[in-house]
């Protein structure tokens, strides 16, 4: 919880130097759908419709809080949109599990919040893998076999993959990945040597 209170006190942060700045920058903290169980999360609403801070927040909604479901955790009757409009902020909701959905969707959003407009996007999506790791978490048994499997029928990567390859080949995409891969690997590098320094 205190990682949470930081994420957000920081975003809000940044974003509100950003703007007294006079920077089109944009900030966007991505969350799951548990922060909404925060005070951090209300006070930064608070904040940032006040100030209107230039800040994306996006609520991943996979529907757990690390292994408990949100039907042990949460009323059914709260609502996310009417919490968030209820603080003078707008609020969008979509599926998570189409990349180019997801980009599609959000573009104007994200020049409205640029424009100091702060908004929230939820994105209804599924973890496949735990909490917090690179592993796949399967036999701790809170979820069942039917809604792990349906997940891999509609897994986003693998569909992004299937349409890319409609638009060019395999050798394209290889060298694409390759590409990004060092690219990303670079910036990486430099960045851990500017905190270096």
């Amino acid at each position: 919880l205190e990682f949470r209170r930081v994420l957000f006190r920081s975003a809000a942060g940044i974003a509100l130097a950003e703007k007294l700045q006079k920077r089109k920058s944009l900030v966007v903290a991505f969350v799951g759908d548990a922060v909404l169980e925060t005070g951090a999360f209300y006070e930064t609403l608070n904040l940032i419709a006040l100030k209107k801070i230039p800040l994306l927040i996006i609520i991943e909604d996979n529907g757990y809080s690390t292994f408990a479901n949100k039907s042990v955790r949460v009323s059914p009757d709260r609502s996310t949109q009417k919490i968030v409009e209820g603080h003078g902020i707008q609020f969008y909701k979509s599926i998570g599990d189409d990349v180019f959905n997801v980009f599609n969707f959000s573009k104007s959003i994200v020049e409205d919040a640029r424009n100091h407009k702060p908004s929230v996007i939820e994105f209804s999506t599924f973890r496949r893998l735990e909490h917090c790791g690179p592993n796949y978490d399967d036999h701790l048994g809170y979820r069942d076999a039917s809604e792990l499997n349906s997940y891999g029928q509609r897994d986003p990567i693998a569909s992004a993959r299937r349409d890319v390859l409609n638009k060019i080949s395999e050798t394209e995409l290889n060298l694409l990945d390759f590409v990004i891969v060092n690219y990303v690997t670079e910036v990486y590098e430099r960045a851990l040597q500017t905190r270096n320094e």
